[in-house]
């Protein structure tokens, strides 16, 4: 009995660590896009719920903080320890408006005032003994955190990037409209009636 209690412990937590991570608002929405089959933009009906994959066109190219790649979207999360553990210390994020293009057209997506959830991953860290980079350390500062504590130390922080980069393959689900785009009525992919608009660079989420 003794035995079996700390694998009881184990599987308890692990399975509780599952759930979260498989109700999380990415894996909701990796899911509802791989169950979705993807339609050709020159058969988008208006007004009607419809899934898009297709490679990001830039109207306006952002530059991600921590890796500096071209993209649309970028999401930023720098953890610092806290007891045995981590908590973000810092976040923000920046989209731009962007065409998804295929082979029969193009579908205009704003990602601006959505909530986007895609995958973060880790793309450094730093300790006492191990300086942030350059490119690390401006982004740090631009978030409102000092790379040094005491004595000039260096700050422990992992950093975590998530984006949607120029090229990349991507699938968008929302809500089909026709508006007018530069002078030009093209198909817009908006918010659904429940206000989500499923966004995913997951390999899984294009069907």
């Amino acid at each position: 009995m003794d035995t079996l209690m700390p694998i009881a412990v184990f599987l308890l937590i692990a399975g509780i660590a599952y759930a979260i991570w498989y109700r999380s608002p990415a894996q909701v929405n990796k899911r509802r896009l791989a169950s979705a089959s993807a339609v050709p933009i020159e058969a988008l009906v208006p007004d009607s719920i419809q899934k898009v994959t297709g490679v990001v066109v830039p109207i306006e190219t952002l530059e991600s903080p921590m890796k500096g790649a071209p993209c649309v979207y970028w999401d930023v999360a720098v953890l610092e320890p806290q007891g045995k553990s981590w908590r973000i210390a810092a976040r923000r994020h920046e989209t731009a408006p962007f065409w998804l293009k295929e082979k029969t057209g193009r579908v205009y997506v704003d990602l601006r005032g959505v909530d986007v959830h895609l995958d973060r991953e880790e793309t450094g860290s730093s300790s006492m003994l191990d300086s942030p980079t350059e490119r690390e350390r401006q982004a740090l500062l631009g978030l409102g955190l000092n790379p040094s504590g005491l004595l000039g130390m260096n700050r422990s922080y992992r950093y975590q990037e998530a984006r949607l980069d120029v090229a990349e393959r991507v699938s968008v689900m929302g809500r089909v409209e026709i508006r007018e785009v530069d002078g030009e009525a093209v198909f817009v992919l908006v918010p659904a009636d429940d206000g989500v608009l499923a966004v995913s660079d997951a390999k899984g989420a294009h069907g």
